[in-house]
């Protein structure tokens, strides 16, 4: 019988990234090329002085431009603050810190890129000016589309500064990693045993709960508060109060992760995920315990809130296996 298998983080090779100047023109800088070739060949037709005069002026506007976005780009230090619980589905709002290592320039105008494997949209976040050993935080947000790992890469630099005519883009490589929890959907936690409110019901065999049964002699390693007294002294033998032992009102939840092939299995597999992590989130929050189980036995079991995110990183690391589930034959 198959059983879950995980996501193993498997040594890839780096991914070679350019981490030199790039630069493209802009829009509006492509129409300035266009005429500052058009004023060139006019000068050298007309010979005259005036365009001369204008066509070194856009010459010098383009080098200007060229130097000054190198600038600020240049010497930047980027470091990442700790990633926070994402969901796959749900925005959240994570942090890149800035640093500007020049000793007496300024960076002006800049962005910040986040590239992620498997996630082709851009994360950006924008600094107005950073002055020389001055740090920044910027305050991006990204919504992860799936599960499991997401592995963030390298940051890239760009900037428009000063006139707009160029972007120019510097790559800094600041690798990370988090686990991104299932997608919670809407779902209705079934309802405890109608035995008792809470999470704990008696049971008819002694132990330490909190329901009285009777009395019973003193045994060796017996609490000193459990002694009925008065019960004691009338027997003239020491008696106890005998508890009877409780059980957890657990919420178990089956994962079969046997779905066959086809595109189709893939997407209930992935729906089965997010209803066993809604419910587990669910049942934290009604103080329920939770245990999360496939056919070879438990996953992951949460008693309170400080260990749902192990249950939900088992879950976000599930991986579903090919074969076909078992039908039960007659």
């Amino acid at each position: 019988m198959a059983g879950a298998a995980t996501k193993a983080s498997k040594p890839t090779e780096r991914a070679r990234i350019r981490t030199g100047p790039q630069f493209a023109f802009t829009r509006e800088g492509r129409v300035f090329v266009v005429a500052t070739v058009g004023i060139g060949v006019a000068a050298v037709n007309t010979g005259n002085n005036l365009l001369y005069l204008v066509l070194g002026l856009m010459l010098g506007l383009l080098l200007t431009s060229g130097v000054l976005s190198e600038v600020v780009l240049r010497r930047m230090r980027i470091e990442r603050t700790s990633a926070p619980r994402l969901f796959a589905g749900r925005p959240a709002l994570f942090e890149l810190g800035v640093t500007n290592d020049k000793r007496w320039l300024s960076s002006t105008s800049f962005e910040l890129c986040d590239v992620a494997d498997g996630d082709e949209r851009d994360v950006t976040g924008y600094v107005l000016k950073l002055e020389a050993g001055a740090t920044a935080r910027v305050v991006m947000e990204r919504t992860p589309r799936t599960r499991g790992v997401l592995r963030a890469t390298h940051v890239r630099i760009r900037t428009r500064f000063p006139f707009g005519i160029l972007e120019k883009t510097r790559t800094r490589r600041s690798e990370a990693s988090c686990i991104v929890f299932p997608e919670l959907v809407p779902v209705t936690l079934p309802d405890a045993s109608p035995q008792r409110s809470g999470v704990q019901v008696p049971t008819a065999t002694s132990g330490q709960g909190s329901e009285i049964v009777g009395i019973r002699d003193h045994r060796e390693g017996d609490a000193m508060r459990d002694v009925h007294w008065r019960r004691s002294a009338s027997l003239g033998r020491t008696v106890v109060r005998d508890r009877a032992s409780e059980r957890d009102e657990n919420l178990d939840i089956l994962l079969d992760p046997r779905i066959g092939v086809g595109p189709e299995a893939r997407r209930a597999f992935e729906r089965s995920v997010s209803e066993a992590a809604s419910l587990a989130v669910l049942a934290i929050a009604d103080d329920r315990p939770v245990v999360v189980r496939t056919p070879e036995g438990p996953l992951a079991r949460a008693h309170s809130r400080g260990d749902l995110d192990g249950v939900l990183r088992a879950l976000a690391m599930i991986e579903p296996s090919l074969d076909e589930p078992r039908e039960e034959r007659s």
